[in-house]
């Protein structure tokens, strides 16, 4: 059997959402993700092809700063990390801020199927906007694995995931800095 080569795809907006309410449950205020750790453990004895991260950004604060430098970190650790700039879009409830990355994620992932450059994929997502990305994967023979929590991972993503890693299940220590 040929070495698996796998693609990883982090969703950061969506997999904190279900990680700060996996914290909460958990009652871990002090946990923060750890995403070497995380990839590691889920590509054990494997090939990383890439791994990219997608998060919006902000124009100021001290938010986006101590945000900046957890990028940088990621970038200087050899994640692909791509940004976007927060669109405010208003609406009757108020304003929202909204960056989404699903056309950039897909695209990303194609190119990784199209030039046969993995034979896995990991989508750190429970968007269920992913799974006709994820069933046409399949029909190019790469198994997809999706990462996510119970209360996050969509019903649509459950049924065209090979495999489904849930948090919840997962100790913590292994995927965060908790010792």
């Amino acid at each position: 059997m040929s070495k698996r080569k796998v693609a990883v795809f982090i969703d950061l907006a969506n997999i904190n959402s279900g990680f700060e309410a996996l914290k909460r449950s958990q009652n871990m205020p002090e946990a923060r993700m750890d995403f070497q750790k995380m990839i590691s453990m889920l590509t054990l004895g494997s090939e990383v092809v890439i791994k990219s991260v997608y998060t919006e950004t902000r124009t100021n604060g001290e938010e986006q700063k101590k945000k900046q430098k957890f990028l940088d970190y990621l970038s200087m650790i050899g994640f692909n990390v791509v940004t976007k700039e927060c669109k405010v879009i208003a609406s009757a409830e108020g304003d929202k801020n909204k960056a989404n990355f699903d056309v950039e994620i897909a695209v990303d992932a194609c190119r990784c199927i199209w030039r046969r450059d993995c034979n896995e994929i990991i989508f750190i997502s429970g968007d269920s906007d992913f799974a006709y990305l994820l069933s046409e994967a399949k029909k190019y023979d790469i198994q997809v694995t999706v990462v996510s929590t119970k209360n996050t991972v969509s019903k649509e993503l459950r049924e065209e995931a090979n495999r489904i890693i849930l948090l919840d299940d997962v100790d913590l220590k292994q995927i965060t800095n908790l010792k």
